[in-house]
């Protein structure tokens, strides 16, 4: 564990430190990572931390980086005098913070009854990876605080074949609420009907303004790159004023820091519930003076600014969005192929879709190109489910910091009407 208070007095007395305005920031970590192939499985256990310390001397700063978290062997290396400290603060500063090989068990046998159970799954591989890290931050003027940051993620493929046709569908999830995820995949992951569908041969995509429902796991990924707008537009006061001209107001509201409400950033700041954007109020500046969105990749890197779980909210709501519809397509997966982050342009893969008939999914379509503003996108969305899901997305602000996790939660949204550039009519199917 870190020892905030022993770190505290090394700080406090360190002669080096004293009269230099210095940022001070350590941090430990354990990985637990679970692997589960149709003939054998193994879990491994990593740790790792390291601390970052900037002096600044004279407006001249010098950063200090070390992968060892004794405070004595930090003295040590400015040459100084160890602290007395009790043998429990000495002893194994890196310790895992948390021994769940029983849960891992039941999630072994959930993938071999998904493998028996399921005579379509040909072959299973999945990916388990537990993280959870704590950190220390604190300044020559403030004291040192600490910030928790704890998350899953799975991913598996499945090979799927039957008498006509064989292929690969792939199923990724993940939580902060560790918990939570465990009890979820213990459950069925794929439904007979859906592993059927993914089986069928697939019918042309229509072609024309058709209404799309749009899947919450889409919804998440669309909101993420408005957010990568919105950072990369608050770096500068005439790049958010240019934002805020072309801004246009969707129909729901983003949320963050709405589940963690009392920790901490890695720069010690609270993390309270913050409204990003809504219809009714223009977008809050998403930089470093807005407290609570401080994040880095390891110690070794230094603070930017980024989404923890952001949520959505939509202003209108419905019990059964599919119903809604006589006509239209289901979107349930897209790829971004490209994203031109000044325009919001974009070029999508819609790789997952079904025809909608009367209120109901039916048959799965072939795959198809979109190229589409996503402001414009999101903007499309007029009614949303009362329902929604966490996803697991990646924050790719910055290559340094492309693996910081962030869980957003999203519902199922509806667009009247979208320019899909299919291969057949749509009259051909209504």
């Amino acid at each position: 564990m870190l020892k905030t208070a022993h770190w505290q007095t090394v700080l406090n007395t360190s002669k080096n430190l004293q009269g230099d305005p210095y940022e001070f920031f350590a941090e430990m970590g354990s990985q637990q990572h679970f692997v589960f192939e149709s003939k054998k499985s193994r879990l491994r256990n990593f740790e790792s931390g390291g601390l970052q310390l900037v002096i600044s001397r004279e407006n001249r700063p010098e950063t200090f980086q070390s992968s060892c978290l004794d405070p004595d062997s930090f003295l040590q290396f400015f040459q100084e005098a160890s602290v007395q400290s009790t043998q429990n603060e000495k002893s194994n500063p890196l310790q895992t913070l948390r021994n769940n090989a029983k849960q891992f068990k039941r999630l072994e046998q959930a993938c071999r009854r998904t493998l028996l159970e399921t005579s379509a799954i040909q072959d299973l591989k999945v990916h388990y990876q537990e993280t959870q890290r704590t950190y220390l931050y604190g300044t020559d003027r403030s004291a040192l605080t600490e910030g928790h940051e704890n998350f899953a993620q799975i991913s598996a493929q499945l090979l799927l074949k039957n008498e006509t046709s064989q292929r690969t569908l792939t199923f990724a999830q993940g939580r902060t609420d560790i918990d939570s995820l465990m009890s979820e995949l213990e459950k069925n992951w794929f439904t007979k009907k859906q592993i059927e569908k993914a089986l069928s041969k697939p019918w042309p995509c229509p072609l024309g303004k058709i209404p799309v429902l749009w899947s919450s796991k889409v919804v998440a990924q669309l909101a993420l790159y408005s957010l990568y707008q919105l950072e990369y537009f608050s770096r500068s006061p005439d790049g958010f004023q240019h934002y805020l001209n072309q801004f246009s107001r969707f129909n729901f509201q983003l949320i963050d820091n709405w589940k963690n409400t009392g920790s901490v950033d890695v720069e010690g700041r609270p993390r309270t519930e913050t409204l990003i954007f809504s219809s009714q109020e223009m977008p809050r500046k998403f930089d470093q003076t807005l407290a609570g969105f401080s994040r880095r990749a390891s110690y070794k890197e230094f603070p930017i600014t980024a989404p923890w779980e952001p949520a959505i909210l939509g202003n209108q709501r419905t019990q059964n969005l599919l119903g809604q519809l006589e006509n239209g397509i289901s979107v349930h997966e897209i790829d971004v192929l490209s994203f031109d982050i000044k325009t919001g342009k974009a070029q999508l893969s819609i790789r997952e879709a079904a025809l909608i008939h009367q209120g109901l999914e039916g048959e799965k379509i072939e795959p198809s190109d979109l190229w589409i503003s996503i402001p414009q996108l999101l903007g499309s969305f007029e009614l949303f489910s009362d329902k929604s899901s966490p996803h697991p997305l990646s924050w790719g602000g910055s290559s340094a910091h492309s693996g910081l996790f962030v869980e957003m939660t999203a519902p199922e949204a509806l667009s009247s009407t979208v320019d899909i550039q299919g291969t057949v009519p749509k009259s051909y199917y209504w």
